[in-house]
C-alpha cells in the first residue's frame, strides 16, 4: 500500500465510520475544528491529514486510531521494498537519484499542506 492508497482507504475508513453514526460531513467538521471541505478531502483521500486531526476525528468517531489505520500498520515491509524495487528495476542511476528528488519534493509539498 503506497501513501495514496493509505489516504484512500483512510479516507474510506472514516467516511464509513461517520455514516454509521449518521454524523453529517458538516458536524464532524465542526466538532474537529476543521473545514467541511478539508474533511471531505480527507474522506475522498485527496488530502493527508497530521496525527493531531486524526485524533480527534477518532475521538468524536469512537473509533481507534489503530482501527483507523489497521491496514497501514500491517503492511509489511518488503512488500515496500518490493515496490520501489520494481519502480527503479532498470533505470539509470540518474533515474533513481531524480526519483528520489521528487519525493523528497512531494515529502516538502504534502507536509507543508497540512
Amino acid at each position: 500500500m503506497n501513501y495514496l492508497d493509505l489516504n484512500i482507504h483512510l479516507g474510506l475508513k472514516i467516511k464509513q465510520c461517520r455514516n454509521n453514526l449518521k454524523i453529517t460531513q458538516e458536524r464532524l467538521s465542526e466538532i474537529i475544528d476543521i473545514s467541511q471541505s478539508y474533511l471531505g478531502q480527507i474522506e475522498r483521500g485527496v488530502r493527508g491529514i497530521n496525527l493531531e486531526n486524526l485524533t480527534k476525528i477518532a475521538n468524536a468517531l469512537n473509533v481507534s486510531l489503530d482501527y483507523l489505520l489497521s491496514d497501514y500498520l500491517t503492511l509489511n515491509t518488503n512488500d515496500l521494498d518490493e515496490q520501489w524495487n520494481s519502480i527503479i528495476k532498470g533505470k539509470t542511476s540518474e533515474d533513481k537519484q531524480t526519483y528520489i528528488s521528487l519525493i523528497k519534493d512531494l515529502e516538502k509539498y504534502i507536509d507543508n499542506k497540512q
